[in-house]
């Protein structure tokens, strides 16, 4: 098990990509369609947020027995989510909103899937697709590591090819969530694969670095212009959308290696990075959910200092909360 050296990146990026799906978000609500269109560019923050996890997961490893890490892993991501829904039952109850469905039942176990039917709680359709990542993370870094000892290069080769093919045998697939769930679990695996044979002393370039930003531009731009011919279609939603996204999720991500890998981390840097998880938990009632606050205000910037106000705060509390609680489940192990 590696140690994290040089992984500062790491917290610059989990503090921009929380920050972006906030932007996502907000932007969706504003009425002007110059700022509203910018919400699918900003919505690359899940791809980044599936990016790291598989990627900490490989250069770090799985402690054995793999029943710790496990319970270690369920403990980080049920816990705050649990609490979450605590605070959104309150909201539905106060509301006059029932609590009894078979949604409800689902979404409490983790086994929402794609379609979240409970309102303030879309967001979370992550949770299931999460935790198939973590149910194969041991087969996964197992089959890396053994081919990674002799095979280094040739592992890098068919990940790479993974990322070219993938997206396109996914279209082919009628039911929606079959997209919806294995294209971040693609991106979970190629990361756990770049993860294990990371070399944290490599040098970047400022050709590549430029190189990664033009990958990043042109991304953007062939969305934008298949938006306009081919909106609404197969081409579009399956084909365009996950090339553009996950070509350019990487690219960012190698424009913060390059960038922030030996910079000083910012307290409030750290301070987003830490509680991003509940960022995205709680973020989302204030916009769209059952207490959604930008229809009190007639100015959009306004609404979007209130909605940061309350969750930046929100989420500190959660944070704090939770890490106690998952301390004294740590204890026990």
């Amino acid at each position: 098990m590696r140690k994290e050296s040089n992984l500062s990146f790491i917290t610059w990026l989990r503090a921009s990509s929380a920050i972006l799906i906030l932007l996502c978000h907000y932007c969706a609500r504003c009425e002007y369609p110059l700022i509203s269109v910018l919400s699918m560019v900003f919505n690359i923050g899940v791809q980044l947020f599936f990016i790291m996890s598989g990627f900490l997961v490989g250069y770090k490893g799985i402690t054995k027995p793999y029943s710790k890490w496990y319970r270690k892993r369920l403990n980080r991501i049920f816990i705050p989510f649990w609490m979450f829904l605590f605070v959104l039952a309150i909201v539905h109850a106060a509301n006059n909103i029932s609590l009894l469905s078979v949604d409800w039942l689902f979404l409490v176990f983790g086994l929402q899937g794609t379609v979240v039917n409970v309102w303030g709680a879309e967001q979370t359709w992550f949770i299931s697709v999460l935790l198939l990542c973590y149910l194969l993370s041991p087969l996964i870094l197992d089959l890396t590591q053994r081919v990674s000892a002799s095979h280094n290069s040739w592992l890098r080769a068919i990940s790479i090819m993974a990322v070219c093919i993938m997206p396109i045998a996914y279209a082919f697939f009628e039911a929606p969530w079959v997209y919806t769930v294995f294209t971040p679990v693609s991106l979970y695996i190629m990361s756990c694969v770049y993860g294990v044979t990371y070399n944290p002393e490599k040098r970047f370039t400022y050709k590549k670095t430029l190189l990664a930003l033009f990958v990043v531009a042109v991304s953007f731009c062939l969305r934008f212009a298949a938006k306009l011919f081919c909106d609404g279609t197969i081409l579009y939603d399956r084909i365009v959308v996950p090339y553009s996204q996950t070509f350019a999720a990487y690219a960012i991500v190698y424009i913060f290696e390059a960038i922030f890998s030996t910079r000083r981390i910012p307290p409030f840097v750290q301070f987003v990075s830490n509680i991003s998880f509940e960022i995205y938990l709680y973020h989302y009632m204030f916009v769209q959910g059952p207490i959604a606050l930008f229809g009190y205000f007639s100015n959009w910037v306004v609404g979007c200092i209130v909605v940061t106000s309350l969750v930046l705060p929100l989420s500190f509390v959660a944070n704090r909360v939770s890490t106690a609680i998952s301390r004294k489940q740590y204890t026990r192990l």
